[in-house]
């Protein structure tokens, strides 16, 4: 028989946080201030008269800034370097958030596929019967101790109880109520004072490994605070 009593099972729960923000980027190119001509007196004639409106008519002092907004070389350059910048940030945020979805659901408690159900399953595999057995099991082993729980949701029944120590769940083997399960697979975890245990039939269509990690995602699932006492 392949029995794996004594476990402790120990719930660990990762969390992985990955943000990207981006707000505004601001560039503000300038080119080096124009220095002011200075201003030569005009030589005063006689004859010296003031410029008509003619003359002075579509003028635009040297050193007044581009009164229609024109961008310079340099700053449609760093315009262009921004939004390339930008593009390559938006689509690094991309694949991060890409990874981050698929770590999420692989830390999802159901991707790890439920198992299948035999076809021809013994009567004493089934919920009433095996709740029954576990009970006799329990109190026999120790009388103050009790099933709390049984989760046939899916494949295969799981048990919860309280009250067993460690060397009590290591000895469920001997109990004269649980004869009628020694050729077949199990598995019983403990934590504290609590316990968890599930058995299945010895040929079981489903892989030892895929029974027991389905299980232990089902025994995390269930919170001490959300079962029963």
């Amino acid at each position: 028989m392949d029995w794996r009593p004594g476990q402790i099972a120990v719930g660990l729960v990762a969390g992985l946080g990955i943000g990207v923000a981006i707000d505004r980027v601001c560039v503000r190119v300038a080119g080096p201030p124009e220095e002011a001509q200075p201003t030569r007196p005009s030589p005063v004639t006689g004859s010296a008269t003031a410029p008509s409106s003619e003359a002075t008519h579509g003028m635009v002092p040297s050193n007044l800034p581009n009164a229609a907004g024109a961008k310079t070389p340099v700053a449609l350059t760093s315009a262009i370097d921004d939004a390339t910048r930008e593009t390559q940030l938006r689509a690094q945020i991309q694949e991060l958030q890409q990874s981050l979805n698929k770590l999420k659901a692989e830390a999802d408690p159901l991707f790890v596929p439920p198992l299948t159900r035999p076809a021809n399953l013994a009567p004493r595999f089934e919920e009433q019967a095996l709740t029954r057995a576990a009970m006799d099991v329990i109190h026999e082993i120790n009388p103050k101790a009790e099933v709390t729980a049984v989760d046939c949701t899916e494949y295969p029944c799981i048990i919860y109880g309280t009250g067993l120590t460690i060397d009590q769940g290591k000895s469920i083997k001997s109990a004269a109520a649980f004869q009628p399960y020694q050729d077949d697979h199990g598995s019983m975890a403990m934590v504290n004072d609590t316990f968890s245990l599930w058995v299945v039939p010895n040929d079981d269509p489903n892989p030892l490994d895929a029974i027991d990690q389905r299980s232990s995602v089902r025994i995390r699932a269930m919170s001490a605070t959300s079962r029963p006492h």
